[in-house]
């Protein structure tokens, strides 16, 4: 006996993200985002040598058990960048009824709009706090790009000059 494939709409899905992440922006730290599950595309829209400003093309895509929170860390991340400014960045928030949807929605956005920050090597904010074991910890990617946060082991490391050569390809 065989099993029929399910049919899930992904070109309906993505057709109803994409129009909801063009209807609202928020800034990072608006206390009224989202606090459930759900996914977000972040915009830059500041000045920085690397990026075009863009309020359509989204430079990274997310998924979150608590939207609220962890679009905070981020914010906590861009403020420590010290080539970035978090207020050069806007959020569209789309709060969705749990994990599994959340991965769906956030997959199919990445696909959609392929945002730089997702892209290897990159793929997303890297390394979160390190605990006492992990002091020695090599910096990840975005971390080697946009260096400043505290909690990286090695201090401020030099940016690297092969990421901004990849991320200044992205447009």
């Amino acid at each position: 006996m065989s099993t029929a494939a399910i049919e899930v709409p992904t070109e309906e899905i993505t057709r109803r993200l994409t129009s909801a992440i063009g209807a609202s922006r928020q800034r990072l730290n608006d206390p009224a985002l989202p606090t459930g599950p759900g996914v977000y595309a972040l915009f830059h829209i500041g000045i920085h040598t690397v990026y075009p400003a863009s309020t359509e093309q989204p430079i990274y895509i997310g998924k979150a058990q608590a939207i609220r929170y962890r679009l905070r860390t981020h914010y906590r991340s861009l403020t420590q960048a010290v080539d970035l400014d978090a207020g050069g960045f806007l959020v569209a928030a789309i709060p969705v009824n749990g994990s599994a949807v959340a991965s769906l929605c956030e997959e199919l956005l990445i696909e959609r709009f392929q945002p730089v920050w997702n892209e290897p090597p990159l793929r997303g904010f890297g390394s979160r706090p390190q605990g006492a074991r992990r002091t020695s910890q090599t910096p990840s990617p975005w971390d080697r790009l946009h260096p400043g946060r505290t909690w990286v082991s090695s201090g401020r490391p030099a940016p690297c000059p092969e990421l901004q050569r990849l991320a200044k390809t992205y447009r």
